[in-house]
């Protein structure tokens, strides 16, 4: 047999191989979505249900997105105030260009007492102070953002130096409530974690307790084919094709449900924000957040559909 005849044959037996699969494949789809349509209401129940059970952990997933994106806000974005000695602003000019060029500071501005007063008054239950004040107490300031390339100990260095300089009442960096709510996200990221994988092993279970009663109101029709030399991968491509719908379904439930109400608290805490673009903090999960999602329920089914399965399989004759 010459050479291109025999890779014509290794291209033909390929190919029937290869019909062979897709044909196994289609029939599974198509028994796997007869089986979800003669029982939709079913179907659909088991679903919603889902999609309630792996809401929270979606959820959960869209909190610490959030709260990642706080942190590191944080820790590139830090502020240290500093009181001069002096309120005149010929000197607080001096001190503010003397200062921008340590190589150490990122940036650097003045505010003025009128601003500083501007900004405790736009507060809530400051607004009728201005009434009580006779003059502006509040002296000017400067704020400080250090260099994010900086290290922790050169940092506080920097905050040494400072709180020492000639011209600085005052240095006061923002950093120990940043940190103190840097210690509660930790906390809260330790929480969520285990709770979100408790709830997907409760998806698991319930998507394997389904299957298992498709599997036992077909055991006489599984037993039937196996007798008439079925794989055992030929039985059970239906029921992950089932497990795959139900698992994407839930999934698709979780998305929208977690979206929803993440645009809720996006809503509620913007108004209890430090500032307005912290009030973004907890943003609904972007379309890629949304089908990853989905790809987590499906493995879900997947994965619940296999293990009823081999079970069920297992403690056949």
């Amino acid at each position: 047999m010459s050479g291109q005849a025999r890779r014509k044959g290794i291209l033909r037996l390929g190919w029937e191989r290869l019909s062979t699969w897709a044909e196994a494949h289609r029939h599974a789809l198509h028994q796997s979505l007869r089986s979800l349509r003669a029982r939709p209401l079913s179907s659909l129940a088991t679903a919603l249900v889902l999609g309630l059970v792996l809401a929270l952990p979606a959820l959960a997933r869209g909190v610490m997105e959030g709260l990642a994106a706080l942190e590191s806000r944080l820790e590139a974005e830090a502020e240290w105030i500093l009181f001069p000695e002096s309120k005149a602003m010929p000197d607080l000019r001096a001190l503010a260009d003397a200062l921008a060029r340590d190589p150490r500071i990122a940036s650097l501005r003045i505010r003025d007492a009128e601003e500083n007063l501007a900004t405790l008054l736009a507060q809530p239950g400051f607004g009728d102070l201005v009434d009580l004040l006779g003059e502006n107490p509040l002296p000017p300031i400067l704020i400080l953002h250090p260099s994010a390339s900086l290290a922790p100990e050169a940092r506080e260095a920097l905050l040494r130096e400072l709180r020492e300089r000639p011209g600085i009442a005052l240095a006061l960096p923002s950093e120990d409530w940043r940190g103190e709510l840097r210690r509660w996200l930790d906390r809260g990221r330790a929480v969520l974690m285990p709770i979100g994988l408790l709830l997907a092993l409760a998806t698991l279970a319930v998507l394997f307790n389904t299957l298992r009663l498709d599997l036992l109101e077909r055991a006489e029709e599984i037993e039937v084919v196996r007798l008439l030399g079925a794989s055992d991968g030929f039985v059970q491509r239906p029921f992950l094709y089932v497990g795959l719908w139900l698992g994407s379904a839930a999934g698709a439930v979780a998305a929208l449900l977690s979206r929803g109400v993440l645009l809720l608290l996006e809503g509620s805490l913007a108004a209890y924000a430090l500032d307005g673009e912290l009030g973004a903090m907890l943003l609904a999960p972007s379309l890629r957040g949304s089908m990853a999602v989905v790809a987590f329920g499906a493995a879900l089914g997947l994965s619940g559909a296999w293990l009823a399965v081999r079970v069920h399989l297992a403690r056949l004759p």
